[in-house]
């Protein structure tokens, strides 16, 4: 379902699909962080409260997304010593 996700374009087929799986898999964590994360702050307050009925003992839930990974690159120079 993640992957069927990535491969639309269109934000709102995303969501679509994204929805789509929730229906059917309403216990996965990874769906709903990645379906909560492309809403807006009133969406995914909605989304998060739906979240927590559905998975009510994941600790995930409660806690922030990780940072986003830096994109790959170069390594920086080492500090001077």
């Amino acid at each position: 379902w993640l992957r069927a996700a990535e491969c639309e374009d269109d934000l709102d087929k995303k969501r679509a699909v994204l929805r789509t799986a929730l229906e059917l898999v309403p216990s996965s964590v990874k769906l709903w962080r990645t379906a909560i994360e492309l809403e807006d702050v009133e969406d995914a307050r909605l989304l998060l409260g739906r979240a927590v009925e559905c998975v009510p003992h994941s600790v995930e839930m409660w806690l922030p997304p990780p940072p986003p990974r830096p994109p790959p690159g170069p390594l920086p120079p080492p500090p001077l010593r």
